[in-house]
């Protein structure tokens, strides 16, 4: 069955979805075992295909509103499927980099170090790229209402907290994708005025890289544009 699955989530695209969801729904889902499989699955295409993370969301939506049950499991497929993009966001790869940065630093040969230098970067840039494809996808879930707004404001706290570069380009890929969504409702507009308030002390402490107060600066004039927008109508 995975292997099949798997065949189908690689080939999926807009064109084939309705016919792909007829193949995939005839699956024998019935174990919890079966079910994380399945999901882990779509996760992993919507990390692997960015471009895609909408049609992966979709088919999460699909078996959402089929109303996928397995016996004897009690956790519903959306709170599995929860848990598993949280877990992808909480991902922690700062072990590993101190480690590989440990062997960089005791090592004197010259080859060597530029191996493990390479090593190093190559680590980095694939967590980076990991966290950036893992917002896009819960942004995608969050537009298909299979994600809590709460769920989202957390993601952008923890972002805030965290405060390095790559976590505040993390936070303006979140922000252009679904800032607009966030501020639909008027509960959601003083919140998101605290978030915004974070990024323009982020801003004037200059501590980040160029290119990310550019990101930050045009994540608040996309917030301005919106907002204008919404008082014109």
């Amino acid at each position: 069955m995975y292997a099949q699955m798997d065949d189908i989530l690689d080939r999926l695209t807009p064109k084939n979805f309705h016919q792909s969801m007829k193949v995939v729904s005839a699956f024998t889902i019935d174990t919890e075992e079966k079910l994380k499989g399945f999901i882990d699955r779509i996760y992993k295409n919507a990390i692997e295909y960015p471009t895609y993370a909408d049609v992966y969301a979709k088919v999460c939506h699909h078996h959402q509103l089929m109303g996928l049950k397995v016996p004897g499991v009690t956790v519903p497929f959306r709170k599995l499927l929860l848990n598993r993009c949280q877990k992808g966001f909480e991902k922690d790869n700062s072990k590993i980099l101190k480690e590989k940065q440990r062997e960089l630093d005791a090592i004197t040969e010259k080859e060597d170090r530029q191996r493990l230098r390479e090593e190093l970067e190559e680590t980095k840039a694939e967590g980076q790229r990991e966290l950036l494809c893992n917002i896009k996808f819960m942004c995608e879930l969050f537009k298909l209402k299979m994600i809590m707004e709460a769920v989202m404001h957390n993601c952008i706290v923890k972002l805030l907290k965290n405060g390095d570069n790559g976590s505040l380009e993390g936070l303006c890929t979140l922000l252009f994708t679904i800032g607009k969504d966030l501020e639909d409702s008027q509960e959601a507009e003083p919140r998101m005025d605290q978030h915004y308030r974070q990024i323009v002390v982020i801003i004037k402490k200059k501590r980040t890289s160029p290119r990310i107060r550019y990101m930050l600066r045009d994540a608040m004039d996309l917030r301005g544009l919106n907002l204008e927008k919404n008082k014109d109508n």
